[in-house]
């Protein structure tokens, strides 16, 4: 196809005026003869025949302009004025001179100065990536080796914790507990003076039991160990329970203790009665500490499986700046009462209600003082009734015959305090301090059911279990022990454990624990 004459025209006109041609013809001595093209764009505006050329166009300096005539020079991209580069061919002629033709490049100069800036930039970038992957390499092998040393202060935070439950709660949960039988066990004509040193001993132990609770628990916590543990639980019983404990403190802090419960409350409901009564007594203890006078009222309503408690009182309230604050651990409330305490109370409640289902709520009280609730879920155990009084104690037994319970625990006084309990509930009782004596036991009386503490001395009762289970024991297992961790509860239960209690086990949640684990055939998951 031919291009036509006037679009060739026009697209030679744009060539020349985009590489902008001047040609020079240079004789000997490199003298100008002829310039011819545009000049001015090379700064060769001013070039006069006879000139030297070299004076003008720097780069001919030392250029022998006579080469052999079929081998002529090319010279790309030389700088021939300001910012303006060009190519440079040069050619003999036959009469000596030598022709030079420059064209402008300095387009093609610019863009390749960016092409090598952006290379230049784009390895610089490369490098600091690479070192910086170095880094993040060293910086992950040193992250790895802190989670492993923070992996082993946990596990051995863990251990301490649950070691550090059993020395504490395992003696408190005695104290408690033996106080309890001398109160029931005391004659009505003893002195008033015995029954109230009963009274101060169970109070004062109660309230070491809460703040251990509570220090060992935010320790949990913080390891995200702590689980609940739903047994079937007497409300009313926890509630009145709460009340021998604090109504001591709020005597001698002159304040007026109310009490009130709805008449809808089950009797048992499922839930964990030791986290729960942990949060009451926190609520109830902190609006006892920080009311300089009149009352603090304890209250539980229960509509359609949700069980909602209101601790109230008529102190000076919480001020605004302080609400955020004072659920955090360690923190206290102005010293209103001029008493002191660790500031954990208020921040495991807190996490504790969270647990059972619910949220901890401050409000104000009209005329004066706070208000501290929660709602939580709260089914009823068994199918249980409106509250009404316990039924009679049942006794299982084959043949009209008491049940044999196989009761294992190192703790003298525990197997003291709780084979009495369980004699009283009905059954045979069997003791064993360790995991040989249990075996023995056990071969020579084989029992209904056996309950046995977690931690025998230095061995993990998990292994104790599973040989029971292996031996052929079928009836119950209830494992318990003074440590909450989600693990120590996990273990048990797939050792063949059917229940895990938590140190307290008061009588009555024991009697229900068992009772109701006898019906349902077991396997408390």
């Amino acid at each position: 196809m031919t291009i036509p004459v006037s679009i060739a025209r026009h697209l030679r006109e744009l060539l020349m005026a985009q590489v902008g041609p001047c040609l020079l013809r240079i004789g000997p001595g490199y003298r100008v003869e002829t310039v011819v093209g545009d000049a001015e764009r090379y700064g060769l505006g001013q070039v006069r025949r006879g000139d030297d050329a070299r004076e003008h166009l720097a780069f001919l300096h030392g250029a022998d302009l006579q080469p052999p005539i079929d081998r002529p020079l090319h010279w790309p991209m030389i700088a021939v004025a300001d910012d303006v580069y060009a190519d440079v061919l040069i050619k003999a002629v036959h009469d000596g001179a030598s022709m030079l033709l420059l064209t402008d490049v300095s387009r093609e100069h610019a863009e390749r100065q960016a092409s090598q800036q952006h290379a230049h930039e784009v390895e610089l970038l490369n490098r600091r990536l690479r070192r910086t992957l170095r880094q993040l390499e060293a910086a992950r092998g040193e992250l790895e080796e802190k989670n492993r040393e923070l992996d082993e202060l946990n596990q051995l935070k863990s251990g301490f914790i649950a070691s550090l439950s059993h020395e504490l709660r395992t003696p408190l949960t005695s104290i408690l507990g033996h106080v309890e039988l001398l109160r029931d066990r005391v004659p009505v004509a003893e002195p008033d003076a015995l029954m109230e040193s009963l009274k101060a001993i169970e109070a004062g132990s109660g309230h070491l039991m809460s703040l251990v609770n509570n220090i060992l628990d935010h320790a949990s916590i913080e390891t995200g160990q702590l689980a609940l543990n739903p047994v079937p639980t007497d409300l009313r019983a926890l509630f009145e329970d709460v009340c021998v404990m604090v109504r001591p403190m709020a005597a001698q802090g002159g304040l007026q203790f109310r009490f009130r419960l709805s008449g809808n409350l089950p009797l048992w409901v499922d839930t964990d009665a030791t986290r729960l009564r942990q949060a009451v007594i926190n609520l109830v203890t902190n609006a006892i500490k920080y009311t300089p006078a009149g009352f603090v009222e304890l209250a539980g309503h229960w509509v359609d499986g949700i069980l909602d408690v209101r601790v109230t009182d008529s102190g000076p309230g919480i001020s605004p700046d302080q609400r955020e604050r004072i659920f955090l651990p360690f923190q206290r409330g102005q010293n209103i009462a001029g008493r002191h305490g660790v500031g954990l109370g208020l921040a495991i409640s807190s996490q504790l209600v969270k647990l059972l289902g619910g949220e901890l709520q401050l409000e104000d009280r009209e005329g004066g003082g706070s208000i501290f609730g929660f709602a939580i879920p709260a089914r009823m155990a068994g199918g249980g009734k409106p509250m009404r009084d316990p039924p009679p104690r049942r006794v299982y037994g084959r043949a009209g015959e008491r049940r044999a319970v196989l009761l294992i625990d190192d703790a003298y006084e525990i197997r003291l305090l709780y084979a009495n309990v369980l004699e009283t509930m009905g059954y045979a009782v069997d003791e064993a301090p360790d995991e040989e004596t249990a075996l023995q036991r056990f071969t020579i009386r084989r029992p209904d059911i056996i309950i046995v503490d977690l931690h025998l001395g230095n061995r993990d009762s998990a292994g104790l279990i599973r040989r029971l289970r292996e031996l052929g024991h079928d009836g119950l297992i209830a494992a318990w022990s003074a440590s909450s961790l989600r693990e120590d509860r996990e273990r048990v239960l797939a050792a063949g454990a059917d229940a895990y209690l938590v140190k307290p086990v008061p009588p009555p949640v024991l009697q229900q624990a068992l009772e109701q684990l006898a019906e349902s055939g077991g396997a408390d998951e």
